[in-house]
């Protein structure tokens, strides 16, 4: 189903649907599914460019009860969008269960063809946007070591 203004009537069926009475902590209406896409959006765009956004899926829940006075878990709404070439559409949607105090999910899956483009993507965006300083050529075994471990400290993978 696409998201976009043409389809928001069936949208939000699917989505009562699945609600049927509930209220709290569950996906509404086509506008908040929107919302999703839109901050898929922007953590794809730090990655990739928006041409190789396509086939990006994004599996989204709301926020738990902000208290813990729920003893157990709230029922909520979980979508899928998957993203399309130029909208995105809503692929699955179905009954979720949230936590207390736990946080509104909005997790994106690359494809393996996204996963080996966006290092790459990087590494253009480094060198069109920054002057580099490549190792000297003559380091020692121990020195490049070092250097390694180093660059890994400082990309927060160490």
């Amino acid at each position: 189903m696409r998201i976009n203004l043409n389809n928001t009537v069936k949208i939000d069926k699917a989505l009562a649907d699945v609600n049927g009475k509930a209220s709290a902590f569950t996906i509404q209406d086509a506008a908040a599914l929107t919302s999703y896409a839109v901050l898929a959006e922007r953590k794809l765009a730090e990655i990739l460019p928006k041409s190789g956004w396509k086939g990006a899926k994004v599996r989204c829940h709301p926020a738990g009860p902000k208290s813990s006075s729920y003893r157990n878990t709230a029922k909520s709404t979980e979508c899928v969008l998957e993203r399309g070439g130029n909208a995105w559409f809503l692929t699955e949607c179905g009954e979720g269960r949230v936590h207390p105090k736990s946080r509104q999910f909005c997790d994106i899956t690359l494809s393996a063809a996204q996963t080996l483009a966006a290092p790459l993507y990087a590494a253009k965006r480094l060198t069109i946007n920054f002057s580099q300083t490549k190792p000297a050529v003559g380091l020692s075994a121990h020195a490049r070591i070092q250097l390694a471990a180093e660059a890994a400290k400082l990309a927060g993978v160490a």
